[in-house]
């Protein structure tokens, strides 16, 4: 008598109850895809310094954080922070005219001198710092092409700007720039920011800068003066320059 051999109903004969061969292979080409696309970006990592993403706008803001030096981020604080403090001294006098505000003038600038004013020309030496270490010196000049009746008791004025700056050895040419600026004029003070572009010919590049200034006259032709600047593009080395300067108007 023979015995019959039940089976199961889903088991079809030269199968297995395992994974199919083609979804193992498939498994495996998907993993090999997934190492080598990291092995990949590790490779640009150690080229490029970082991960590169897939979007093109992540691919922008990772390339600009790789660029950018820290110390250019306190750069830009501390511009827009002086320029905030310039506007906010602009708009005031728009404000009102009052004798509240003059005296607070007075003690801010430790006394205005109304027998002193600026004029449309005006040309200065100085000397240039950077991380606290004099860079160069500065030879530089203005002339306001935009001066309405009674601006310089108390208006703006729009000016063209030049100048070059020296290492102070044998009067070696470090760079020239020339730029246009709006300044406030308020008899003896003048406040101004200015933008400017310029050629450096140690390095061979090109340059812009942005930067304040603030000038007071102790007599009617001369006037003192200090000012911060912001160079771009910019560096490892991105320091503020820091500049103390004087001269003469005409």
């Amino acid at each position: 008598m023979k015995t019959k051999i039940n089976q199961h109903p889903n088991t079809n004969p030269g199968t297995n109850h395992n994974t199919h061969p083609d979804m193992r292979s498939r498994a495996r080409l998907t993993l090999l895809r997934q190492a080598l696309r990291l092995q990949a970006q590790m490779n640009t990592a150690k080229k490029g310094g970082g991960l590169q993403p897939f979007c093109f706008p992540c691919r922008v803001v990772a390339s600009w954080r790789r660029r950018v030096h820290p110390q250019f981020l306190i750069c830009v604080w501390d511009f827009c922070f002086l320029l905030s403090l310039f506007l906010l001294l602009l708009a005031a006098p728009a404000q009102a005219q009052s004798t509240n505000f003059l005296v607070s003038v007075e003690n801010y600038f430790t006394g205005i001198n109304t027998n002193y004013t600026f004029n449309r020309v005006l040309v200065w030496d100085g000397m240039e710092y950077q991380n606290g270490v004099n860079i160069a010196d500065d030879l530089a000049g203005s002339f306001d092409v935009y001066a309405p009746k009674g601006c310089y008791t108390g208006g703006l004025t729009v000016s063209l700007e030049g100048g070059m700056r020296n290492a102070g050895v044998a009067g070696t040419i470090v760079s020239g720039q020339g730029g246009a600026g709006l300044n406030y004029n308020y008899y003896d003070v003048r406040l101004g920011a200015y933008a400017d572009g310029g050629y450096n010919q140690v390095t061979h590049q090109g340059y812009g800068e942005l930067g304040v200034r603030v000038m007071k006259k102790p007599t009617q032709n001369t006037f003192i003066g200090i000012g911060l600047a912001m160079q771009l593009p910019t560096s490892k080395t991105a320091y503020p320059l820091a500049g103390v300067f004087a001269g003469v108007t005409f």
